[in-house]
């Protein structure tokens, strides 16, 4: 009996540390996540950088754009990634995105330390992406620079039309003038 009593206080103690540990571990994991998602510091991995800009407001992002860009001209390495990653975030994308690379074909040979294999995964996937919506936006705006000079040659063109339609108009009553005259002519003889 005392050892089913000592078993059974035993398992008791056991669930309640076991229940404490899990409970405990995920308030780590919470706070940790909370601390990433409010202050990203420099050794912030990139995924985590790009989860905590995805939760910020349109200005929030405007001044983190500023403040990266301000990185970059001081040297940072990591800053111009963050840009990458800026620019892919959806809430920026009514901005225009820079006509300069941002990012190398490849990632220089001494930048390959500061990133993990994933990070450098999430660089390549960016950039490609980057490269493909600046494609497209050029391709757009060749096609929306061709539109505006095809609706200028029309316009040019309608005015010519218009202009050809008075003229053919004046040459209507001049014809109509001149049948009058003839008709007259014939109606009273020879005017001799």
């Amino acid at each position: 009996m005392i050892m089913r009593s000592c078993s059974f206080t035993f398992f008791k103690v056991s669930t309640v540390i076991a229940f404490s540990i899990s409970v405990f571990g995920c308030q780590l994991t919470a706070t940790t996540a909370q601390d990433i998602m409010t202050t990203p510091g420099a050794s912030t991995s990139l995924g985590d950088y790009y989860l905590w800009l995805k939760t910020l407001k349109k200005n929030e992002l405007t001044t983190e754009l500023k403040a990266q860009k301000m990185e970059k001209t001081k040297g940072s390495k990591q800053a111009k990634y963050r840009l990458l990653l800026l620019q892919s975030v959806q809430n920026l994308s009514n901005q225009p995105v820079s006509k300069t690379p941002i990012v190398n074909t490849k990632v220089p040979q001494q930048e390959l330390k500061l990133f993990s294999a994933n990070d450098l995964a999430v660089i390549t996937i960016l950039k490609d992406q980057l490269d493909q919506q600046l494609q497209i936006t050029e391709q757009l705006a060749m096609k929306e620079k061709v539109n505006i000079e095809t609706k200028n040659q029309l316009s040019a063109q309608q005015k010519n039309i218009q202009k050809l339609e008075l003229r053919i108009q004046k040459l209507q009553q001049q014809i109509i003038q001149l049948k009058e005259i003839e008709r007259s002519i014939n109606s009273h003889g020879t005017l001799l």
